[in-house]
């Protein structure tokens, strides 16, 4: 999935405004870097984005479509090309399939509310109802899989975009549905097409990356984090306001919450169940890795799967919490137990964001938006950002078949872009139109070219001889204070401040 272009009439802090993503199709994952001052509007472009896609997923037909976005409440034109797969012929021991890239345009200003263009072929409004019928594609195969939003904070106008397609998605996917129900036949892979990932999900994602069986996932966390496993899993789940029986039948859960249920139940390793209260256990990776991968009746079709379905129990009042000891390494074998929650908040961070592009992401052409991802992180993870998400273990970059778009005030991150990833700076609601050239630069230069700050080379000079006396003399408390002053004066994202910072933790 690649956005194009978007073009803004007039929303908010945004007018007569005009972004190009890409150029045109690229070959690979392609990234933009969105900056720029508070207030400049990024946010408002995500907000603009989400409007978009939340009623373009809510069409069925290209009728809905119409209605839907004419009745965005400002107007607007999208353009992006979407990789679609349709089979073309299935047995029970083989599937020949075929690969489509389709550019879309959709716009509540042009007269051609819906373009499509395959191949040598152009198809306007209703004349897309031929594409689909010859090709039998769906409307929803014509849109990401996905859209996923990860903001660290709290944003009150995101969260009330995204409530429909979570709180409200789930609701009605998981009504007490009886075992004849029509939705019952559509088994368990369910899909939320716009996902907010909070923060208090930390646990629910972790315990569906657990799930995945791959020895870069399993590397990955050990390198970054020291965690060599975990000894205990255990998912606790409570009696609903809505129970009409005992625990041992799920308190009345039928249709797919009980097959959900029945499948955690078979694959824990240990199980309790309490009056109002059930248990399940796993303490080896093996048996997460059966959960997933394949859908029968003991495993999910994926950890993705996995993911959805307990954010679904606990939106529906059955999921309590799922609790996760992790052993983690603190020096050459010495290890120790400890609760994922003793985490610190940076590491959650950088565990939440990559664990979301690989349970999420599964070259199902998703859109990421990412607001300011690096609010809690390590600013040595920082300058790691695009390597830790975007590159396996040995260094060989990963393919999403996705669209990222990340905001950020952080030159660390800036510093990281490659040639493959395009930096934006929003300025009063528009778009600048110089161009940066950032990438291996200090990060006063940075600074400096990308937000226009001065340069901080000669502030605070007498402050690091200080730092760097006491440090040297070992008078870590006073090289503390001294520190917390050098910040205070040059800024967090200072190089010299983070020279500082690193050597202070070499002797902390």
């Amino acid at each position: 999935m690649q956005l194009l272009n978007l073009y803004i009439k007039d929303y908010k802090l945004l007018s007569d405004f005009e972004i190009n993503f890409t150029e045109g199709f690229q070959n690979e994952d392609t990234f933009n870097v969105i900056i720029g001052e508070n207030g400049a509007g990024k946010t408002t472009l995500l907000e603009g984005i989400l409007k978009i896609f939340g009623n373009l997923y809510e069409a069925n037909t290209l009728q809905d479509i119409e209605k839907k976005i004419k009745s965005i409440d400002f107007k607007f034109t999208i353009s992006y090309f979407i990789r679609a797969e349709r089979v073309l012929e299935e047995t029970s021991i083989s599937k020949d399939s075929r690969i489509d890239y389709i550019k879309l345009q959709f716009s509540n200003i042009d007269k051609n509310w819906i373009r499509l263009e395959y191949t040598d072929s152009i198809f306007d409004n209703d004349d897309v109802n031929n594409f689909l019928f010859k090709t039998q594609y769906l409307v929803k195969d014509l849109l990401p899989k996905n859209v996923v939003l990860y903001y660290a904070g709290f944003d009150g106008r995101l969260s009330k975009l995204t409530q429909k397609f979570t709180y409200d998605f789930f609701k009605d996917w998981f009504t007490f549905v009886s075992e004849d129900s029509d939705k019952q036949t559509l088994g368990l892979n369910i899909n939320a097409p716009i996902f907010h990932f909070n923060p208090n999900q930390f646990n629910l994602l972790l315990f569906s990356l657990f799930c995945k069986e791959s020895g870069d996932v399993y590397k990955f966390i050990r390198e970054k984090f020291g965690i060599v496993g975990f000894t205990d899993i255990t998912l606790v789940l409570k009696s609903p306001s809505w129970s009409k029986g005992s625990s041992k039948e799920f308190w009345g859960a039928k249709g797919i919450i009980k097959d959900a249920l029945d499948k955690f139940n078979k694959a824990s390793q240990e199980s309790e169940f309490l009056k109002r209260g059930i248990s399940f256990s796993y303490f080896i990776p093996d048996v997460l890795f059966n959960l997933s991968g394949y859908s029968t009746d003991d495993s999910f079709a994926s950890e993705k799967d996995i993911f959805q379905t307990l954010l679904a129990l606990d939106i529906m009042g059955l999921l309590d919490k799922v609790q996760i000891t992790l052993v983690k390494e603190i020096a050459p074998e010495k290890n120790i137990e400890i609760s994922s929650q003793d985490l610190s908040e940076g590491e959650k961070q950088l565990l939440s964001i990559y664990g979301l592009k690989q349970i999420i992401s599964t070259n199902d052409e998703s859109l990421f938006l990412f607001d300011e991802p690096d609010t809690f992180l390590h600013p040595k993870w920082k300058k790691e950002f695009f390597k830790n998400l975007y590159y396996d273990t040995d260094g060989v970059k990963s393919t999403f078949n996705d669209f990222d778009i990340i905001t950020t005030h952080s030159p660390e991150i800036i510093g990281g872009i490659k040639h493959n990833i395009l930096l934006r700076r929003l300025m009063e609601g528009k778009v600048s139109d110089k161009e940066y050239f950032v990438k291996g630069r200090d990060y006063n230069s940075i600074l400096f070219e990308a937000f226009g700050t001065e340069k901080s080379s000669d502030i605070g000079k007498d402050l690091l001889s200080s730092f760097y006396d006491f440090l040297e003399s070992k008078q870590l408390d006073k090289a503390k204070q001294v520190l917390d002053n050098i910040i205070n004066e040059r800024g967090l994202d200072d190089i010299e401040t983070q020279r500082a910072l690193d050597n202070f933790d070499d002797y902390d």
